[in-house]
């Protein structure tokens, strides 16, 4: 049986960015990987009408299940999702999150 990844809606999308320092309606926004810090921006454009728009991206991060997708985590709940580089993410795998690690989960070496 083959798994498949359900997609993150972008409430939840918006809520994480948010959590990690994203400003809605800001051009540029400073945000940190939660494991090692590494520094990253976020873009989120205002609309026709001057709002923030629908959509936030980070460039290089992803949104990472703290309870991983593949051992039951939700989709749907903003608490299960963490902001992380995309290397962290990778190293982390279908493993449970681990609190904030200094010096990330793959070492220093960013």
């Amino acid at each position: 049986m083959t798994f498949k990844k359900k997609p993150i809606p972008l409430a939840i999308k918006r809520a994480v960015a948010i959590r990690h320092g994203a400003i809605p309606g800001e051009r540029s926004s400073v945000v940190h990987c939660h494991y090692c810090g590494k520094q990253g921006e976020a873009h989120w454009p205002r609309n026709l009408k001057g709002e923030p728009g629908g959509w936030v991206a980070i460039r290089g991060f992803d949104l990472d299940h703290v309870i991983p997708e593949f051992h039951g985590g939700s989709t749907t709940d903003p608490d299960n999702f963490v902001l992380a580089c995309a290397r962290c993410n990778r190293s982390k795998g279908h493993r449970y999150a681990t609190p904030p690690i200094l010096g990330g989960i793959h070492g220093t070496d960013h």
